[in-house]
């Protein structure tokens, strides 16, 4: 009879990567993987790797619009906290 130590490689010497869009795998593979890619981060590693120019650049351009809404964000916050309310009527919709 085999231990298991026989019929598993040993995971701690070689890097395992893994990588799903399926949701119901992720959990396993974070379990069993050394590295997983989870959401963005699967379309980021393929442009990264690849280094076409479409899928960079695309990578950048959604990038800096994250980091500009993030700014829009904490801008309206500390001006909403400071008291003015200009920021809040421009962003409003009627």
């Amino acid at each position: 009879m085999l231990s298991t130590s026989q019929l598993l490689p040993d995971l701690t010497i070689d890097t395992v990567s893994r990588f799903s869009e399926n949701f119901g795998v992720p959990p396993f593979f974070v379990v069993a993987c050394d590295y997983t890619l989870i959401g963005e981060e699967l379309y980021a590693a393929g442009a990264y790797l690849s280094k076409e120019p479409r899928l960079l650049g695309s990578l950048k351009g959604s990038d800096l619009m994250k980091a500009l809404l993030i700014l829009i964000i904490v801008v309206g916050c500390v001006l909403e906290t400071a008291g003015y309310k200009g920021f809040t009527n421009f962003m409003a919709t009627q």
